[in-house]
């Protein structure tokens, strides 16, 4: 799940993020789900910093790098910290 997550985030996130969701409540645990949006989103933006850093100078891709690392961090903590949050 993570992989296909991961591949589907280097183009389209919000395709990738939508389909892990819909598998809510099918047997799949909710981490499993959290860590795949979080594989998904984290690849989205290396390829958003990569973009970024052929299409400008280091002063352009530094800051969007940095927003990502904060944006992941964030993420990952709300994946750990909030272990019962339920999606259904």
């Amino acid at each position: 799940l993570a992989v296909t997550s991961g591949i589907s985030g280097l183009v389209d996130v919000d395709a990738a993020v939508l389909s892990v969701l819909r598998l809510a409540g099918g047997g799949i645990s909710q981490a499993d789900i959290g860590h795949a949006v979080l594989v998904a989103l984290a690849s989205n933006a290396v390829v958003r910093f990569l973009g970024g850093a052929a299409a400008g100078p280091l002063a352009f891709s530094l800051p969007l790098a940095v927003v990502n690392v904060v944006a992941a961090a964030a993420g990952l903590a709300v994946l750990l910290l909030l272990p019962t949050f339920n999606l259904a």
